[in-house]
Protein backbone atom coordinates (compact mmCIF):
# COMPACT_ATOMS: atom_id res chain seq x y z
CA UNK A 1 0.00 0.00 0.00
CA UNK A 2 3.12 2.42 0.94
CA UNK A 3 4.38 1.60 -2.43
CA UNK A 4 1.13 1.95 -4.53
CA UNK A 5 0.28 5.67 -2.68
CA UNK A 6 3.81 6.65 -3.40
CA UNK A 7 3.10 7.53 -6.77
CA UNK A 8 0.65 10.88 -7.31
CA UNK A 9 -2.43 8.76 -8.78
CA UNK A 10 -5.20 10.83 -10.58
CA UNK A 11 -9.26 10.00 -11.46
CA UNK A 12 -10.51 11.03 -14.44
CA UNK A 13 -14.36 10.65 -15.09
CA UNK A 14 -16.30 10.72 -18.38
CA UNK A 15 -19.49 12.22 -19.33
CA UNK A 16 -22.76 9.70 -19.33
CA UNK A 17 -25.60 11.69 -18.68
CA UNK A 18 -27.46 9.40 -15.69
CA UNK A 19 -24.82 6.63 -16.22
CA UNK A 20 -22.77 8.92 -14.37
CA UNK A 21 -23.98 7.38 -11.13
CA UNK A 22 -21.71 4.47 -11.66
CA UNK A 23 -18.78 6.98 -10.36
CA UNK A 24 -19.67 7.38 -7.30
CA UNK A 25 -19.48 3.35 -7.11
CA UNK A 26 -15.94 3.07 -8.31
CA UNK A 27 -14.64 5.95 -6.32
CA UNK A 28 -16.06 4.12 -3.27
CA UNK A 29 -14.71 0.96 -3.99
CA UNK A 30 -11.15 2.52 -5.02
CA UNK A 31 -11.42 4.00 -1.49
CA UNK A 32 -12.71 0.45 0.15
CA UNK A 33 -8.89 -0.98 -1.87
CA UNK A 34 -7.25 2.10 0.18
CA UNK A 35 -6.86 3.82 -3.16
CA UNK A 36 -6.94 7.87 -2.28
CA UNK A 37 -6.79 9.87 -5.68
CA UNK A 38 -4.44 12.87 -5.20
CA UNK A 39 -6.45 14.69 -7.76
CA UNK A 40 -9.65 14.68 -10.02
CA UNK A 41 -10.95 15.72 -13.27
CA UNK A 42 -14.06 15.27 -15.03
CA UNK A 43 -16.82 16.07 -17.91
CA UNK A 44 -20.41 17.05 -17.82
CA UNK A 45 -22.01 14.48 -15.27
CA UNK A 46 -18.62 13.33 -14.16
CA UNK A 47 -17.57 16.54 -13.49
CA UNK A 48 -20.21 17.43 -11.20
CA UNK A 49 -19.06 14.03 -9.25
CA UNK A 50 -15.47 15.04 -9.34
CA UNK A 51 -16.47 18.62 -8.16
CA UNK A 52 -18.02 17.53 -5.20
CA UNK A 53 -15.72 14.86 -4.37
CA UNK A 54 -13.06 17.44 -5.35
CA UNK A 55 -13.98 19.61 -2.53
CA UNK A 56 -14.46 17.32 -0.41
CA UNK A 57 -18.46 15.58 0.22
CA UNK A 58 -17.97 12.45 1.67
CA UNK A 59 -18.98 9.01 -0.72
CA UNK A 60 -22.29 7.77 1.40
CA UNK A 61 -23.49 11.57 1.29
CA UNK A 62 -22.86 11.24 -2.95
CA UNK A 63 -25.13 8.25 -2.71
CA UNK A 64 -27.59 9.49 -0.91
CA UNK A 65 -27.74 12.28 -3.31
CA UNK A 66 -28.20 9.69 -5.73
CA UNK A 67 -31.03 7.79 -4.31
CA UNK A 68 -33.21 11.08 -3.57
CA UNK A 69 -32.31 12.50 -7.11
CA UNK A 70 -35.13 13.15 -9.43
CA UNK A 71 -34.22 14.95 -12.22
CA UNK A 72 -37.72 15.37 -13.94
CA UNK A 73 -38.03 17.94 -11.38
CA UNK A 74 -35.04 19.62 -12.75
CA UNK A 75 -36.75 20.27 -16.09
CA UNK A 76 -37.50 23.67 -17.23
CA UNK A 77 -38.58 24.00 -20.53
CA UNK A 78 -37.66 26.83 -22.81
CA UNK A 79 -40.59 26.57 -24.90
CA UNK A 80 -44.51 25.78 -24.35
CA UNK A 81 -45.10 22.14 -25.77
CA UNK A 82 -47.04 23.23 -28.40
CA UNK A 83 -44.78 25.60 -30.11
CA UNK A 84 -41.25 22.76 -29.23
CA UNK A 85 -43.40 20.11 -30.86
CA UNK A 86 -43.85 22.66 -33.91
CA UNK A 87 -39.90 23.44 -34.16
CA UNK A 88 -39.03 19.83 -33.76
CA UNK A 89 -41.13 19.21 -36.53
CA UNK A 90 -40.29 22.22 -38.82
CA UNK A 91 -36.34 21.68 -38.20
CA UNK A 92 -35.35 19.27 -41.02
CA UNK A 93 -37.15 22.04 -43.68
CA UNK A 94 -34.94 24.78 -42.10
CA UNK A 95 -32.09 22.35 -41.88
CA UNK A 96 -32.39 21.61 -45.73
CA UNK A 97 -33.03 25.59 -46.38
CA UNK A 98 -36.52 24.87 -47.50
CA UNK A 99 -37.83 27.05 -44.62
CA UNK A 100 -35.57 30.23 -43.83
CA UNK A 101 -36.85 31.97 -40.97
CA UNK A 102 -37.27 28.88 -38.23
CA UNK A 103 -34.37 29.99 -36.69
CA UNK A 104 -36.06 32.56 -34.91
CA UNK A 105 -38.41 30.56 -33.59
CA UNK A 106 -36.25 27.75 -32.15
CA UNK A 107 -34.21 28.75 -28.96
CA UNK A 108 -30.40 27.67 -28.69
CA UNK A 109 -31.91 24.94 -26.44
CA UNK A 110 -34.48 23.12 -25.26
CA UNK A 111 -34.29 23.17 -21.27
CA UNK A 112 -33.08 26.74 -19.57
CA UNK A 113 -31.03 24.81 -16.90
CA UNK A 114 -31.68 27.25 -13.98
CA UNK A 115 -33.76 25.08 -12.06
CA UNK A 116 -30.72 22.54 -12.47
CA UNK A 117 -28.15 25.36 -11.33
CA UNK A 118 -30.27 26.44 -8.72
CA UNK A 119 -30.22 22.27 -7.18
CA UNK A 120 -26.43 22.55 -7.63
CA UNK A 121 -25.83 25.80 -5.82
CA UNK A 122 -27.72 23.30 -2.50
CA UNK A 123 -25.20 21.13 -2.88
CA UNK A 124 -22.43 23.63 -2.88
CA UNK A 125 -23.73 24.61 0.30
CA UNK A 126 -23.08 21.46 1.88
CA UNK A 127 -20.48 21.33 4.03
CA UNK A 128 -17.27 18.92 3.54
CA UNK A 129 -16.23 16.82 5.79
CA UNK A 130 -12.50 15.88 4.69
CA UNK A 131 -9.82 17.89 3.04
CA UNK A 132 -10.33 18.84 -0.75
CA UNK A 133 -7.74 17.63 -3.01
CA UNK A 134 -7.08 19.70 -6.86
CA UNK A 135 -10.31 19.01 -8.93
CA UNK A 136 -11.20 19.69 -12.59
CA UNK A 137 -13.95 19.95 -15.14
CA UNK A 138 -14.12 21.08 -18.53
CA UNK A 139 -16.25 22.61 -20.55
CA UNK A 140 -16.50 24.53 -24.03
CA UNK A 141 -16.79 27.60 -25.58
CA UNK A 142 -18.86 28.34 -28.45
CA UNK A 143 -17.17 31.45 -29.25
CA UNK A 144 -13.54 30.52 -29.35
CA UNK A 145 -13.92 26.56 -29.85
CA UNK A 146 -11.41 26.39 -27.08
CA UNK A 147 -11.80 23.80 -23.69
CA UNK A 148 -12.71 26.01 -21.02
CA UNK A 149 -11.06 24.18 -17.79
CA UNK A 150 -12.36 25.32 -14.11
CA UNK A 151 -9.92 24.08 -11.28
CA UNK A 152 -10.24 24.51 -7.70
CA UNK A 153 -8.06 23.66 -4.79
CA UNK A 154 -4.96 23.96 -6.84
CA UNK A 155 -2.77 27.05 -8.54
CA UNK A 156 -3.34 28.05 -12.20
CA UNK A 157 -2.05 24.88 -14.27
CA UNK A 158 0.97 26.04 -16.87
CA UNK A 159 -1.01 27.23 -20.02
CA UNK A 160 -1.73 24.47 -22.65
CA UNK A 161 -2.70 25.21 -26.77
CA UNK A 162 -6.24 25.65 -26.98
CA UNK A 163 -7.67 25.20 -23.19
CA UNK A 164 -8.13 28.12 -21.08
CA UNK A 165 -7.63 27.77 -17.25
CA UNK A 166 -10.44 29.23 -14.78
CA UNK A 167 -10.48 29.43 -11.25
CA UNK A 168 -13.21 27.55 -10.39
CA UNK A 169 -14.80 30.79 -8.41
CA UNK A 170 -18.73 29.68 -8.93
CA UNK A 171 -18.67 25.54 -9.00
CA UNK A 172 -22.56 25.47 -9.87
CA UNK A 173 -22.09 27.44 -12.80
CA UNK A 174 -18.88 25.13 -13.75
CA UNK A 175 -20.98 22.12 -13.22
CA UNK A 176 -24.11 23.35 -15.53
CA UNK A 177 -21.39 24.98 -18.20
CA UNK A 178 -20.14 21.41 -18.56
CA UNK A 179 -23.47 19.37 -18.37
CA UNK A 180 -25.14 21.59 -21.15
CA UNK A 181 -25.23 19.09 -24.01
CA UNK A 182 -25.76 21.68 -27.19
CA UNK A 183 -29.13 21.56 -28.36
CA UNK A 184 -30.80 20.24 -25.09
CA UNK A 185 -29.54 22.94 -22.89
CA UNK A 186 -29.36 26.37 -22.92
CA UNK A 187 -25.38 27.35 -23.33
CA UNK A 188 -24.28 28.90 -20.10
CA UNK A 189 -22.70 32.56 -20.61
CA UNK A 190 -19.95 33.50 -18.51
CA UNK A 191 -18.67 36.71 -19.66
CA UNK A 192 -16.38 36.51 -22.26
CA UNK A 193 -17.44 32.83 -22.85
CA UNK A 194 -20.72 31.10 -24.38
CA UNK A 195 -20.29 27.99 -22.39
CA UNK A 196 -21.15 24.14 -23.52
CA UNK A 197 -20.72 20.54 -22.83
CA UNK A 198 -16.74 19.89 -22.21
CA UNK A 199 -17.54 16.79 -24.16
CA UNK A 200 -17.01 18.80 -27.11
CA UNK A 201 -13.49 19.13 -26.51
CA UNK A 202 -12.24 16.84 -23.88
CA UNK A 203 -14.73 13.66 -22.61
CA UNK A 204 -11.87 12.10 -20.42
CA UNK A 205 -9.48 14.61 -19.60
CA UNK A 206 -6.51 12.19 -18.94
CA UNK A 207 -3.81 14.69 -20.20
CA UNK A 208 -5.21 17.91 -17.83
CA UNK A 209 -4.34 15.29 -14.99
CA UNK A 210 -0.89 14.11 -16.51
CA UNK A 211 -0.54 18.20 -17.20
CA UNK A 212 -0.71 18.82 -13.40
CA UNK A 213 1.77 15.70 -12.67
CA UNK A 214 -0.04 12.83 -12.10
CA UNK A 215 2.19 9.59 -12.54
CA UNK A 216 -0.80 7.04 -12.68
CA UNK A 217 -4.06 7.64 -14.35
CA UNK A 218 -7.71 5.77 -13.42
CA UNK A 219 -9.96 6.91 -16.30
CA UNK A 220 -13.49 5.79 -16.47
CA UNK A 221 -15.32 5.83 -19.94
CA UNK A 222 -19.08 5.27 -19.32
CA UNK A 223 -19.69 5.37 -23.65
CA UNK A 224 -20.15 2.36 -25.06
CA UNK A 225 -18.51 1.96 -28.68
CA UNK A 226 -21.43 -0.50 -30.09
CA UNK A 227 -24.83 -1.37 -29.07
CA UNK A 228 -26.61 -4.67 -28.97
CA UNK A 229 -29.58 -5.75 -30.90
CA UNK A 230 -32.07 -4.60 -27.80
CA UNK A 231 -31.35 -0.62 -29.20
CA UNK A 232 -34.68 0.91 -28.91
CA UNK A 233 -34.92 3.66 -31.18
CA UNK A 234 -36.13 6.86 -29.90
CA UNK A 235 -35.09 10.63 -30.29
CA UNK A 236 -33.04 10.59 -27.32
CA UNK A 237 -31.70 7.52 -27.51
CA UNK A 238 -30.41 8.71 -30.80
CA UNK A 239 -29.08 11.35 -29.46
CA UNK A 240 -27.36 9.48 -26.99
CA UNK A 241 -26.16 7.56 -29.23
CA UNK A 242 -24.50 10.22 -31.69
CA UNK A 243 -22.76 11.72 -28.46
CA UNK A 244 -21.41 7.93 -28.11
CA UNK A 245 -19.99 7.59 -32.26
CA UNK A 246 -18.53 10.86 -31.87
CA UNK A 247 -16.79 10.88 -28.72
CA UNK A 248 -15.42 7.36 -28.71
CA UNK A 249 -12.53 7.78 -31.14
CA UNK A 250 -11.32 11.05 -29.37
CA UNK A 251 -11.55 9.51 -26.05
CA UNK A 252 -9.53 6.18 -28.21
CA UNK A 253 -7.00 8.73 -29.16
CA UNK A 254 -6.11 9.99 -25.74
CA UNK A 255 -6.69 6.42 -23.94
CA UNK A 256 -3.49 5.22 -26.72
CA UNK A 257 -1.36 8.34 -26.07
CA UNK A 258 -1.03 8.51 -22.03
CA UNK A 259 -2.17 4.57 -21.28
CA UNK A 260 -4.31 5.07 -18.37
CA UNK A 261 -5.95 2.32 -16.44
CA UNK A 262 -9.26 2.44 -18.31
CA UNK A 263 -12.59 1.11 -16.18
CA UNK A 264 -15.60 0.42 -18.09
CA UNK A 265 -18.98 -0.74 -16.37
CA UNK A 266 -21.54 -2.06 -18.58
CA UNK A 267 -24.14 0.41 -18.07
CA UNK A 268 -26.80 -1.44 -20.70
CA UNK A 269 -30.19 0.16 -19.72
CA UNK A 270 -29.31 3.10 -18.20
CA UNK A 271 -29.91 6.01 -20.05
CA UNK A 272 -31.61 9.73 -20.21
CA UNK A 273 -34.28 9.34 -18.83
CA UNK A 274 -33.95 6.19 -16.95
CA UNK A 275 -34.60 7.60 -13.25
CA UNK A 276 -35.26 4.62 -11.56
CA UNK A 277 -31.49 2.91 -12.63
CA UNK A 278 -29.29 5.18 -10.40
CA UNK A 279 -28.68 3.16 -7.45
CA UNK A 280 -27.81 0.04 -9.63
CA UNK A 281 -25.60 2.11 -11.85
CA UNK A 282 -23.51 2.87 -8.47
CA UNK A 283 -23.71 -0.86 -7.74
CA UNK A 284 -22.31 -1.79 -11.64
CA UNK A 285 -19.86 1.16 -11.29
CA UNK A 286 -18.19 -0.70 -7.83
CA UNK A 287 -18.54 -4.49 -9.61
CA UNK A 288 -16.85 -3.01 -12.91
CA UNK A 289 -13.94 -1.49 -9.87
CA UNK A 290 -14.05 -5.13 -8.06
CA UNK A 291 -13.46 -7.36 -11.90
CA UNK A 292 -10.24 -5.72 -12.52
CA UNK A 293 -8.66 -5.24 -8.80
CA UNK A 294 -5.64 -7.59 -9.92
CA UNK A 295 -5.10 -5.79 -13.07
CA UNK A 296 -5.69 -2.54 -11.47
CA UNK A 297 -2.97 -3.12 -8.82
CA UNK A 298 -0.60 -4.16 -11.12
CA UNK A 299 -0.99 -1.28 -12.77
CA UNK A 300 -0.42 1.00 -9.67
CA UNK A 301 2.31 -0.94 -8.85
CA UNK A 302 4.52 -1.84 -11.60
CA UNK A 303 3.09 -1.07 -15.18
CA UNK A 304 4.07 2.26 -17.18
CA UNK A 305 0.56 1.69 -18.67
CA UNK A 306 -2.33 -0.44 -18.78
CA UNK A 307 -1.54 -4.06 -20.60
Amino acid sequence: MDKKNSKKIGVVLSGGTLRGAAHIGVLRELHRMGIEPAMIAGTSVGGLVATMYGRGLSLNLLEEIVREFDGRKLLDISLPTFELMWAVLLFPLYYFRVLKHISQRVPPGFIVGAKFEAWLRKLIKITPTRLPIPHLITSTDLLSGDAIVFYGATEQPHPLPRVQFVPMADPALAIRASCSLPGVFLPRENAPHLLVDGALRNNLPIDLLHHLGCEKVIAVDLHKSQMDDHFKVSYLSVMDRMMDIMLDELMEIRIGKYRPFVIRPNLDGVGWTTWDALTDAVEIGADATKAVRAQLFSYLLHSPGQE
